[in-house]
């Protein structure tokens, strides 16, 4: 490790970028919430590969599940939420 590092050339902001048409945020849920997501959805994603279980839930509570997965899957997906 350096004694000293120059970050003159540093940019403020996420190291990464959120690409277009999607906006990074920080949300705060209730804990039972959470644990719901983290129960129900983990195991969607465990038995699916789907890396992002909880993006296409929010995005069917909006109302736009064909959006994301299409209208077959999201029926399936409104099912095994039931």
């Amino acid at each position: 490790m350096k004694k000293q590092y120059d970050f003159r050339s540093g940019r403020r902001g996420a190291v990464l970028r959120a690409p277009s048409g999607k906006t990074r945020i920080t949300i705060r849920i209730d804990d039972d919430v959470l644990q719901w997501f983290q129960y129900h959805l983990g195991a969607a994603a465990a038995r699916t590969g789907d890396k992002d279980p909880a993006r296409k839930a929010l995005a069917f509570a909006a109302g736009s599940p064909s959006t994301f997965m299409g209208k077959d899957k999201a029926t399936r997906m409104l099912a095994e939420l039931r």
